[in-house]
């Protein structure tokens, strides 16, 4: 007769050395899912304050990913990158601003074209 025992169940001390069988963090593997369509952005300004955006803080972007209502955006116009959240208004997805204050403000550029959605922010302490 074979016995089999799990590793879940312990019995006395965890060795120390258990720390090392995981795999360590890889903080550029949890931020990019697709390495050709992903870009870093300094943020600067305050006009997304109200999406946890602050001046200074670095954002992931992915191309490859469908914006959608309520996404964090990249957006192109007049050749200035600007960040956006998109809200869906009547089948379209227009721009806005959102402040410190948390008013929604739209944006006031109809020009303006989709680069790619943020899909995190890095801040610094």
């Amino acid at each position: 007769m074979t016995q089999s025992f799990s590793l879940d169940q312990q019995t006395g001390f965890v060795s120390p050395a258990d720390d090392y069988l995981n795999d360590p963090l890889d903080i550029f593997k949890r931020l990019v899912t697709n390495r050709d369509a992903t870009f870093f952005f300094r943020a600067a300004g305050h006009d997304m304050e109200g999406c946890a955006i602050f001046d200074g803080d670095t954002l992931v972007v992915d191309r490859s990913r469908v914006p959608g209502h309520g996404s964090v955006v990249i957006a192109s116009a007049h050749g200035e990158f600007l960040v956006r959240r998109c809200r869906e208004v009547a089948g379209g997805l227009h721009l806005h601003t959102v402040p410190p204050d948390g008013d929604t403000r739209e944006n006031d550029d109809p020009e303006a074209e989709i680069w790619g959605v943020v899909t995190a922010v890095v801040r610094f302490f």
